[in-house]
């Protein structure tokens, strides 16, 4: 069922057939329903890759170690340029909290702080999951009430126009 504005002032939605909508309308509805489509999953994508970035520092926290200091490794300046370093200290480190921020933490809050994230994103993707889905859902009725209304334009159409024949 396609949902359209019954008043403006009050933002109550009213529920009309898709069956009542010309052509036009549902192709209309159709292009929308697909641009939302296509930010959703551009969202959940984003989602996932920060997920994963998390959980890659996650797991890169359980190479430090007292073993390690002092010895040489390479240290991320953009994300495809690095340049050669020494591991200091094992005890703290220096966590990317956004914008430009870093928070120096010890590798236990740091491993804390990570999971959380993970943690939050993970609910942020089970949001948007049930909502693509219902998208994709009434993008497929829409799709269906078209074809369907276009093969009765379709139909209706042959026997007013003698240039088509049937084939036999």
């Amino acid at each position: 069922m396609a949902a359209v504005q019954e008043s403006a002032a009050n933002s109550q939605m009213q529920q009309i057939p898709l069956s009542q909508l010309s052509i036009q309308q549902l192709d209309q509805i159709k292009r929308d329903i697909e641009q939302e489509i296509s930010v959703l999953s551009d969202s959940l994508n984003a989602l996932k890759s920060a997920q994963q970035k998390f959980s890659d520092s996650l797991d890169n926290l359980t190479l430090i170690s007292k073993e390690n200091e002092g010895k040489a490794l390479m240290v991320p300046i953009t994300s495809s340029m690095y340049i050669p370093g020494i591991m200091d200290t094992s005890e703290k480190v220096l966590v990317d909290i956004g914008t430009g921020y870093y928070a120096e933490k010890s590798v236990d809050e740091a491993k804390k702080y990570f999971r959380r994230k993970i943690e939050f994103v993970a609910k942020q993707i089970d949001k948007v999951h049930p909502a693509l889905s219902e998208k994709s859902k009434i993008r497929n009725a829409l799709i269906e009430e078209l074809s369907s209304k276009v093969s009765q334009h379709m139909a209706q159409q042959a026997p007013k126009n003698p240039a088509v024949k049937p084939v036999k």
